[in-house]
């Protein structure tokens, strides 16, 4: 009955382990500003339509939504459409 845990244990960890190398080959590369593309982020202010982002966790950008009629609230998900110049273009995201 033992054997059969480790054996269940052991298998676990390795599709455990596939798993997290399969999503490391499958996600895309950064490369300079192409690489912000399709992002998720985080509002730190209201978006109406401009403010402050949060993106990768540190980094604060200036934003502008896509949809200018449209208000994003502070603390919403956001995802990166296009940059201009130093500011990201983004819309709501989707859950």
């Amino acid at each position: 009955m033992g054997w059969m845990i480790l054996i269940g244990i052991i298998v676990g960890a390795l599709i455990l382990i596939f798993v997290v190398i399969v999503k490391a080959q499958l996600k895309k590369p950064a490369t300079g500003l192409a690489g912000m593309i399709g992002e998720v982020g985080m509002t730190l202010s209201e978006l109406d339509p401009n403010g402050k982002v949060r993106i990768h966790g540190r980094e604060v950008w200036n934003a502008t939504n896509l949809f200018p009629g449209e208000v994003i609230k502070r603390g919403e998900k956001v995802e990166v459409v296009r940059i201009e110049g130093t500011t990201l273009v983004v819309k709501k995201r989707e859950v």
